[in-house]
Order: structure tokens, then sequence, then C-alpha cells
């Protein structure tokens, strides 16, 4: 009986091991690379895709984040609320427990994961407003920027106040 040769390698040259080989797909390499390249291909339904499960399940895909990003559990987030009152560490105002405005924040220390999209949890500062965590990651953590800033609002709110005395004076002196 006269048997073909057994090929060696696919039809893109990959060699064809057991441990790269699938049983529907046939090479694995050949099938990640289509699999990309559809991909590629097809980027505005798979964002589509991805966008209309995230909105259908927002409190998994929240949850899913802070864990990788973060390594905080829901149940680790809901001790620190409780906590902290339900309220932002920074301004003091209260969590709200319905919709997308004013929830909690994770705020980290960005000085022990720099450059990296994860932090291990050992930096975790506390929970804060969106706009308490904005200003803190504008200003970069640092202190002294901070100061600056709260320096130039008060000089700022000084000269307001001495020119709306002094357009008082100039309107008491029109009418006398």
């Amino acid at each position: 009986m006269n048997r073909r040769p057994r090929k060696t390698h696919c039809i893109h040259g990959h060699l064809r091991t057991p441990e790269n080989l699938t049983p529907l797909w046939g090479c694995k390499m050949c099938a990640k690379k289509r699999s990309h390249d559809w991909l590629i291909n097809n980027r505005k339904r798979t964002n589509a895709t991805k966008a209309a499960w995230r909105k259908t399940n927002e409190e998994k895909y929240g949850n899913y984040q802070r864990r990788w990003r973060y390594g905080i559990t829901k149940e680790q987030i809901e001790e620190r609320l409780r906590l902290q009152g339900g309220k932002c560490l920074g301004c003091g105002k209260l969590f709200s427990k319905v919709g997308k405005k004013n929830v909690p924040n994770v705020d980290h220390d960005h000085s022990c994961c720099p450059g990296k999209i994860r932090c291990g949890g050992n930096c975790i500062r506390g929970l804060l407003c969106f706009n308490c965590n904005a200003i803190l990651g504008h200003a970069q953590d640092n202190v002294a920027q901070l100061k600056a800033l709260i320096n130039y609002l008060e000089v700022f709110r000084e000269i307001i106040t001495i020119k709306r005395r002094r357009s008082r004076n100039v309107v008491t002196k029109e009418k006398k």
C-alpha cells in the first residue's frame, strides 16, 4: 500500500507538531493570524460589540477593571466606602449610589508604579470623586504645584474683591 508522506509544515510554512495543531483549525499560528486579521478588518464591528457588552454589563466591567488595574475587589471597595463614610476623601461630597455621576474612583500613588498600567494594589490611598482624582492626576501628585495653585486662587480672590469694592465706590460717587 502506497501512503502519502506526512506533511511536516502547513501551507504557510509553520512546523506541524502536535503542540501547534488544533483538531478544528489546523495550524494554531495560522488560526491566530486569521483571527488577528479578521479583528483588524472588522474593527468597527468588534468595537461596537465590546461597547455594547460594556454598556449592558457596567458593574461587571467596572469590577473587572478595578481588579485588573488596582488588584482590589468589589468587597474591598465597599469596605473602604464604609470606612470613609460614603464620602470623597478630597472634598467630602457623598458618593451617589445610582447612575454614573459622582461614583467612587480609586486613587493610588503613581510613584509606586511609574509608567505601568497596573498596580499591585499596595499603593491605593483611598476613594475620591472624579474631580478630585482628576486634579491629583493632572498635578501628578505634586504637592508644591497644588500649593501654588491654592495661593494663585487666594491672590486672585483678593484682586477680585478689591476690584468689586472700587467699582461700588465709583457707582456711589456718581449717584451723589
